[in-house]
């Protein structure tokens, strides 16, 4: 028997995680997605009820949620007896090995626990790095690590024998390799040097970074300091770091936005990367240059930018967008946008009177292995959207080949935040950030900015605030075909 935090679909045992949000969004509805892939559904505002188990959300509403064939959903645990009662939630980047056998799970969140008098129990107020062996698909757990801080960053290293993971609030890289059976932290944290954010009582935030092709630089996004750092992973330094904004970089252009939070990196060739701006909307193009770092252009977009996905060899990048619920595919030779497709569900299967609903949020990215298919995750709608790339999109074919098509959504668990393909890519795993919290008795009230007073220790001491009380868990299912989404 199966713990209850495990739970697969074609055994039944137990309830999947999900949920959907009535309202004017597009998370409005359910996505249905039977064992057999029969048939997909996508209802809107009013669907009848199907018979069996229900879930009950904390706006009062109640959905029945629905799995793809053979997945299996289990919470991420912790290995602690001091704590049993202790959970981890927001789950935020995946990131499997080189060779596909071995697979990351990072958290970034509010992971903290206090004691009877209200303080910080250190040991218990971390986040977490997850490691999984996937090289049979189903995914069985190795080792857990904590981290003092993290904020969605973590990249393998090209030769699969070390990795790499942002320190957030730290400021810093941390690097970790295999000793004996096990991996471990093997260098000092690498400071990037940032005394504070920009702003009034702001922490500078290491987030996403990238590895170039040839493995000796790193590229990390500073989210609170409106620029990027540039290290030398050999001699394990910074050596360069630029402010993204125009007026910071050409006086003419004070006051012009651009480059505000830098949240993610790709790396196009050895000499160029594109980081997201969330904030303006756009994508900074950079030459690097030994270790030089210059501006070389600028990519409007509709939406908030936040993962990247390059492919180098085809001379295109993925760009998921929030807002505007889209998928953006780039010419990284020319940085010319060449299509941008539509999330929120397959055209044949959306209502009339449905193209206002918003609320996909597409938050990560993967690649299949022959390159057609681009899986997104899609926090708002508790969905995997796939998508069927067109020749030109993949960079294999001409402009007047067919446009890419949104063929199909995985249901998830709540909220998933990143998405990822198996060494063998037969397999598919999917990271969520929310779980219901149940009721928080203790009372949590309102933080300061809310105009509440500053909680105290009888509120803290019951760690019942609703980050607290959520948990992240890890799907993994079989990678469908796409004649079985339609």
């Amino acid at each position: 028997m199966r713990s209850l935090s495990h739970w697969n679909a074609e055994e039944g045992m137990g309830r999947f995680w999900a949920s959907a949000a009535l309202g004017r969004t597009a998370a409005a509805g359910i996505f249905r997605l039977g064992r057999s892939f029969g048939s997909l559904l996508v209802a809107f505002l009013a669907f009848p009820w199907m018979a069996g188990a229900r879930e009950e959300l904390p706006t009062g509403q109640r959905i029945e949620p629905q799995a793809a064939r053979g997945a299996v959903w289990e919470e991420l645990r912790l290995e602690e007896r001091d704590l049993p009662e202790r959970r981890v939630g927001q789950a935020v980047s995946l990131a499997p090995s080189p060779d596909g056998r071995t697979l990351l799970v990072l958290t970034s969140g509010y992971n903290r626990f206090f004691d009877e008098r209200g303080k910080p129990i250190p040991a218990a107020s971390q986040e977490h790095l997850f490691l999984f062996d996937i090289a049979r698909g189903a995914p069985r757990k190795l080792q857990e690590i904590a981290l003092p801080n993290s904020f969605c960053g973590i990249a393998w290293r090209p030769d699969g024998k070390g990795f790499y993971v942002s320190g957030g609030v730290d400021d810093c890289i941390r690097a970790y390799s295999r000793k004996g059976s096990e991996w471990r932290e093997s260098l000092p944290p690498l400071r990037l040097g940032h005394l504070a954010g920009n702003g009034l009582r702001t922490q500078p935030i290491a987030a996403g970074f990238a590895i170039d092709p040839g493995g000796k630089r790193l590229l990390v996004a500073n989210w609170a300091n409106d620029s990027v750092s540039l290290v030398d992973l050999l001699r394990w330094r910074k050596i360069a770091e630029l402010d993204l904004r125009p007026g910071k970089i050409a006086a003419n252009a004070a006051g012009v936005p651009g480059g505000e939070y830098p949240f993610w990196v790709a790396w196009s060739g050895s000499g160029k990367a594109y980081v997201s701006s969330v904030r303006d909307r756009q994508l900074v193009a950079l030459a690097i240059e030994a270790d030089a770092l210059r501006v070389c252009g600028r990519i409007a977009l509709r939406g908030q930018p936040n993962r990247l996905l390059a492919v180098p060899e085809r001379r295109r990048a993925y760009v998921a967008c929030d807002n505007s619920d889209t998928l953006v595919v780039l010419d990284t030779e020319r940085d010319q946008i060449l299509e941008e497709i539509d999330l929120v569900a397959p055209r044949d299967l959306r209502p009339a009177g449905s193209e206002s609903l918003k609320g996909v949020n597409p938050n990560s990215l993967a690649l299949t292995r022959d390159g057609r298919l681009l899986l997104v995750s899609c926090g708002g709608t508790n969905a995997v959207a796939v998508v069927r790339l067109g020749g030109h999109a993949q960079g294999m074919g001409g402009e007047g080949d067919p446009d890419s098509e949104l063929i199909g959504l995985i249901p998830t668990g709540w909220y998933p935040s990143s998405v990822a393909v198996g060494g063998d890519g037969r397999w598919l795993y999917v990271c969520n950030a929310k779980s219901p919290a149940g009721p928080n008795t203790g009372g949590w009230r309102p933080p300061r900015s809310l105009g509440a007073k500053p909680l105290g220790a009888n509120e803290r001491r019951e760690n019942q605030y609703i980050w607290q009380r959520t948990r992240a868990g890890l799907l993994s299912l079989p990678l469908p075909d796409p004649a079985e989404l339609r």
